[in-house]
C-alpha cells in the first residue's frame, strides 16, 4: 500500500515519530522518537518554565521540521 508523503510529513511535524510509523519506514527509529516525544512532553508539564524557554521551543520546531522533511523524502518517489 502506497503511503502519502505529505500526510506522513504533517504527522511527523505534529507528533514526531508518528509519521515514521504511518509510513512504515524506520519504524524502530519512529518508536524511539515517539517515546522521547512523550517523555519530554510529560517532563515539560512538570517544568512549565521549560515550555516558555525560547531555545526549547526553537529546538522542538527545528527537530519536528527535520523529521517531517526526512519522512517526506523517504516516501517521495525518486526520479530516474
Amino acid at each position: 500500500e502506497k503511503k502519502n508523503p505529505t500526510l506522513a510529513a504533517i504527522l511527523n511535524f505534529l507528533v514526531p515519530g508518528i509519521g515514521y510509523l504511518y509510513a512504515r519506514k524506520r519504524e524502530t527509529f519512529g518508536w524511539i522518537v515517539l517515546t522521547a516525544t512523550i517523555l519530554s512532553t510529560i517532563y515539560s508539564f512538570n517544568k512549565p518554565e521549560l515550555v516558555s524557554n525560547f531555545m526549547f521551543v526553537i529546538s522542538s520546531i527545528v527537530l519536528s521540521t527535520g523529521f517531517a522533511y526526512d519522512v517526506y523524502v523517504e516516501l517521495k518517489p525518486r526520479k530516474k
